[in-house]
């Protein structure tokens, strides 16, 4: 191999390497993250593994906190299972508390309050 194939080889490392801890490391506390956790279904694993290790464990209750974005996130769980989730920011306020569901039924209920001025 060339010096020039080598250099090549190098800075694509380089970047598939700070390409892959980049996103390693981006903030996983999204809106969308946030609808994939089922209440009901999903469990502690599935919670961390969607929106990422709670800045606080209170007993069943795990909270995320986002000064700079204004926002609040809580999970409580019951026996390990997501029993309720909450997504508070300054422009919704998502609410779901839901009952257990059947197999294959895809109803949600979400509340979502509006926050007055």
């Amino acid at each position: 191999m060339n010096r020039k194939n080598e250099l090549t080889w190098a800075t694509v490392s380089v970047a598939v390497v700070f390409c892959a801890l980049l996103g390693g490391c981006a903030d996983r506390l999204t809106l969308k993250n946030f609808s994939r956790i089922q209440v009901h279904q999903s469990t502690q694993a599935d919670v961390r593994m969607y929106i990422g290790t709670p800045d606080d464990e209170i007993i069943d209750r795990w909270m995320y906190s986002r000064p700079e974005r204004h926002l609040t996130v809580a999970v409580t769980f019951d026996e390990g299972i997501v029993s309720r989730k909450e997504w508070i920011d300054p422009t919704r306020w998502v609410d779901d508390e839901e009952e257990p569901v059947e197999q294959g039924d895809v109803s949600r209920t979400i509340t979502i309050r509006q926050r007055s001025e």
